[in-house]
C-alpha cells in the first residue's frame, strides 16, 4: 500500500518527498532481504550494492549475512557512521585492515565463517560492545584484542584456540565471555581479574584444574564447565556467592560428593564453605595440639633440669 502511493505520487510528479521517500523504502527493502537479482550476480557485487546503499543513506546497519560472501569489499572501511555490522554465516577466511576504521562500531557478528583469525586493527573498534565470532576456525587471537575497553560480552566458542592468553585479565569491564568447545588445557589465574563476569562458559575443552583465583568473580552467575577432565573443585568456590547456574556433568570431580555436584551452585558453594570452615577447624585444632606439646615437652625439660641441679647443704653459702 505505502509503495503504491508513493509510485501513484512519482507518476504525477506532483510530490518530490515521494520520490524520496520511495527510494529510502526500496533501500531498507535491499539491506533486509536478499535480492532476487542476486540470483544472477556474485555474492562480492551484492556486498558492494549494499555498503554503497548504506554509505549514501548514512544508515548504521550493514546486512551482509547469509550471502556465501567469501571476501568482505575493503570499502566497507568508509562507512565510519556504522554501529552494527552482520557478516554471520559466510565463508569468510579474513578480514581486511580496512574494518579498523569502523571506530563507531558497537556489534560484529562474525559468527559461523572460516576465520582463523583476527586482524590486529580490530583493537581499533574502541566502541565496540559485541563481538561473536564462535564457530570459526581461530587458532590464534591478537593482542589488541584484549585492549578493547567496552567489550562486554565476547563469544570465541567453537574455534581451535589451544590456551587462554594471561592478556585476558585485562578485560575488566566483560561480563559475558564464551570460551566452550576449544582446545585449552588450562585457565590462567588472570581470569580472576575479571571482577564484573556475570556468565562464563569454558565447557567442551581438555581443563584439569581451575584456577583457585575463579573465586574472585564475585559477581558470576552462570558457570558452564561440563566435558571437561576436572578432578577437584578449588575450595575457593566459597567464594562464589552469587552462583546460580552450574553445569559440570562428564567431569570426574572426587572431591565434591555426587549428591552435591547433583545438587547444583548453592549446594556446591555451601558445601566448598562447610569443607573450608572443616579445614580451618581441623588447622586451629591442629596448632592448638602443636602448642601443648611444646608447651609438655618444655616443662619436661625444664623438670630433669631441675632435678639434675646439686643440692645445697646446711650452712654452705
Amino acid at each position: 500500500m505505502i509503495y503504491t502511493q508513493a509510485i501513484g505520487r512519482i507518476s504525477r510528479g506532483t510530490d518530490m518527498r515521494s520520490v524520496k521517500y520511495f527510494f529510502l523504502l526500496a533501500i531498507l527493502l535491499l539491506l533486509t532481504v536478499t535480492p532476487l537479482a542476486a540470483q544472477d550476480t556474485s555474492a562480492y557485487e551484492t556486498a558492494l550494492a549494499r555498503i554503497e546503499a548504506v554509505r549514501a543513506t548514512n544508515f548504521t546497519t550493514l546486512n551482509l549475512r547469509d550471502l556465501g560472501l567469501q571476501e568482505l569489499p575493503p570499502e566497507v572501511g568508509t562507512l565510519t557512521q556504522l554501529e552494527i555490522l552482520l557478516l554471520d554465516r559466510n565463508e569468510l577466511t579474513v578480514l581486511p585492515p580496512q574494518i579498523g576504521r569502523l571506530r563507531n562500531l558497537r556489534e560484529l557478528h562474525l559468527d559461523h565463517n572460516l576465520l582463523t583469525t583476527l586482524p590486529p586493527e580490530i583493537g581499533n573498534l574502541q566502541q565496540l560492545t559485541l563481538l561473536r565470532v564462535h564457530r570459526n576456525q581461530l587458532s590464534s587471537l591478537p593482542d589488541e584484542l584484549f585492549t578493547l575497553p567496552n567489550l562486554l560480552e565476547m563469544h570465541l566458542d567453537n574455534n581451535r584456540l589451544l590456551e587462554i592468553p594471561a592478556a585476558i585479565g585485562n578485560m575488566h569491564q566483560i561480563q559475558n565471555l564464551g570460551l566452550a568447545d576449544n582446545l585449552f588445557s588450562s585457565v590462567p589465574a588472570e581470569i580472576g581479574q575479571l571482577e564484573n563476569l556475570e556468565i562464563l562458559w569454558l565447557a567442551i575443552n581438555q581443563l584439569t584444574s581451575l584456577p583457585p583465583e575463579i573465586g574472585n568473580l564475585s559477581k558470576l552467575r552462570e558457570l558452564y564447565i561440563y566435558r571437561n577432565n576436572i578432578a577437584s573443585l578449588p575450595v575457593e568456590f566459597r567464594q562464589l556467592g552469587n552462583l546460580q547456574i552450574i553445569q559440570l556433568n562428564n567431569n570426574p570431580i572426587t572431591n565434591v560428593p555426587v549428591h552435591v555436584l547433583e545438587g547444583g551452585a548453592v549446594d556446591i558453594v555451601a558445601y566448598m564453605s562447610g569443607q573450608a570452615q572443616y579445614h580451618l577447624t581441623r588447622m586451629v585444632m591442629a596448632f592448638g595440639i602443636c602448642l601443648a606439646t611444646l608447651g609438655l615437652v618444655f616443662m619436661t625439660i625444664r623438670h630433669k633440669t631441675n632435678q639434675r641441679k646439686p643440692k645445697r647443704k646446711n650452712g654452705e653459702v
